[in-house]
């Protein structure tokens, strides 16, 4: 039987493989999206119109941040070009972030 130790960094190596994976079928799913919007011509107004309320709920942003309150980016993945301010429920990838070796801190982006 593995040990935890060995466990672990087999965890975090198909982690890393699945979000290869991901990014990967991610960018060709996009381009299909492109491919099908040029040759029905379709417009983004036209796809926010058609997407189910709970989506446009998940992509809809304020308008405008509270006084005192700033939204920059306390935590980015080069990788995915995913971002999480660090305030609220943390996303999937940042608990999943903190379930490896280097934990979120490996995503945190430097404040100079």
């Amino acid at each position: 039987m593995a040990t935890y130790k060995e466990l672990t960094a087999q965890l975090q190596a198909l982690s890393a493989k699945a979000e290869e994976a991901r990014v990967q079928e991610l960018g060709e799913a996009i381009q299909k999206i492109i491919e099908l919007m040029t040759e029905y011509d379709i417009s983004l107004s036209e796809i926010n119109k058609a997407l189910p309320a709970k989506l446009k709920a998940a992509t809809k942003t304020s308008s405008s941040p509270k006084p005192g309150k700033t939204k920059g980016v306390a935590f980015r993945d080069s990788v995915t070009g995913r971002e999480w301010n660090g305030h609220g429920r943390p996303p999937a990838w940042v608990l999943e972030a903190d379930r490896t070796a280097g934990g979120r801190e490996q995503y945190r982006v430097s404040q100079d």
